[in-house]
């Protein structure tokens, strides 16, 4: 269903979408039906092709009518069918998203919750690949960073100056002054391991002149892109509010700098919201469901 919704986003850059399965045609056709799927749902009944690429979850016991599944994942392959980039986790229950996939592969900027913040500096527009996701599915938060004129801030690594900084506020944070809680001090939060490093794009080096000083800077445009794991069962309701909503708090860090002043630093405080939707456990007909020993 998550592939359906980002089928435009898909076909504007060239690509097609397919998925297989160990299901029957009979299953497939009842879902596709169910849930307006309009790609090719192919089937593996056999696991054939499943095994040929070497993803049969080989925890699943054998007389079990889920034996024969594959392990969860996602190639991208290029237009001579050779595999670009593919995506598959350690825990079966973690997805990567196709709005992850867009986001981080393929440059898209996410309209999903923008939030727009200005400073005499800067203008940062932050938003989530997807404002609704499921327990256990991958997201991309993206930072797109557009400064003034003339201005420029430095990048991880710099000496003697502040570097851009983007942090995520996790379970272990205590909240600070400067960077105000949606919900409040006590809002629970996500364990630092559910976020992935930030990708830092590669710096221009700046020769200051005046000072005779080589630095790693960013002018102009910079996008910042990382990912997050949506928790599930037990954690995930203890991180979402009443109504279904789980709140992502972070900070952008950075002083900037023109040809004569460097300026104060600043903080910018960062809000994701994700509204929470529950996995859709509709079974197909009686009749069409899967048995045990059925291979």
């Amino acid at each position: 269903m998550e592939l359906q919704a980002h089928q435009e986003e898909f076909r504007k850059r060239g690509l097609n979408v397919a998925a297989i399965s160990y299901d029957s045609v009979e299953v497939l056709r009842d879902f596709a039906t169910r849930r307006g799927i309009a790609f090719p749902l192919l089937s593996d009944k056999d696991s054939q092709v499943i095994r040929a690429f070497g993803i049969l979850n080989e925890n699943a016991p054998r007389d079990s009518f889920v034996y024969g599944v594959p392990n969860p994942g996602t190639y991208v392959l290029d237009a001579t069918g050779a595999v670009t980039a593919k995506y598959f986790e350690e825990d079966y229950t973690e997805r990567v998203t196709a709005s992850d996939i867009l986001a981080r592969r393929f440059g898209a900027n996410p309209s999903a919750g923008p939030g727009l913040q200005q400073t005499k500096h800067l203008r940062l527009t932050a938003a989530s690949s997807a404002n609704a996701a499921r327990g256990g599915q991958k997201i991309a938060l993206v930072l797109n960073i557009e400064l003034k004129p003339g201005m420029h801030v430095y990048a991880p690594g710099v000496r003697g100056y502040k570097p851009v900084d983007w942090e995520m506020l996790t379970a272990a944070d205590k909240p600070e002054g400067e960077v105000p809680t949606a919900r409040g001090p006590e809002q629970a939060r996500l364990p630092g391991r559910l976020f992935t490093e930030v990708t830092w794009p590669a710096p221009r080096m700046l020769h200051l002149k005046a000072i005779g000083e080589t630095v790693p800077v960013y002018e102009k445009k910079l996008r910042l892109v990382r990912e997050v794991t949506i928790p599930s069962d037990k954690l995930l309701r203890e991180v979402t509010s009443p109504s279904g909503v789980l709140t992502l708090e972070g900070v952008f860090r950075y002083q900037a700098c023109d040809a004569k002043t460097c300026y104060n630093p600043v903080s910018l405080p960062l809000v994701f919201s994700i509204q929470i939707l529950k996995h859709d456990t509709e079974r197909v007909p009686a009749e069409l469901r899967r048995q045990a020993n059925q291979r």
